[in-house]
């Protein structure tokens, strides 16, 4: 269960990712401002932390014990299956909405936004996740 537990919060943490730079580009084109990661990029990083450390905890409160992330082990893979998940979710996500495939770069760009982002946000699902209760 430990693995799929990594499995299952891999793909939220994608998904979430995915909803998270979609918002922030929202939040670009209404605010006017000319270059777009400017806004784009911190408003999706602050949502991506935020939305897996409350996805966490409530995987926690919902699935008890069995939906804990246990040791570096499972946060190591959670980081890595989030990597993997991405392109099965956005690539999809993108041909549905604008009608073609996606190119390599815009998923490249995603990874480079998730390396550091889903660190941060591994490490506020960990705080937050010891703080709550069960």
């Amino acid at each position: 269960m430990r693995f799929a537990a990594s499995l299952l919060h891999g793909l939220a943490l994608a998904a979430i990712n995915v909803g998270a730079v979609l918002v922030g580009f929202a939040l670009y084109k209404i605010s006017g401002v000319a270059y777009q990661l400017a806004v784009q990029v911190p408003a999706a990083a602050f949502l991506s932390v935020g939305g897996f450390a409350l996805w966490y905890v409530a995987a926690r409160r919902l699935g008890g014990e069995r939906f804990l992330l246990r040791g570096l082990a499972g946060y190591v893979w959670t980081y890595v299956l989030a990597l993997a998940w991405l392109p099965a979710v956005f690539v999809p996500l993108h041909y549905v909405t604008q009608g073609y495939l996606t190119s390599f770069a815009n998923i490249y760009y995603t990874w480079l936004f998730q390396a550091p982002t889903n660190v941060a946000a591994l490490a506020a699902a960990s705080l937050f996740g010891r703080c709550s209760t069960t």
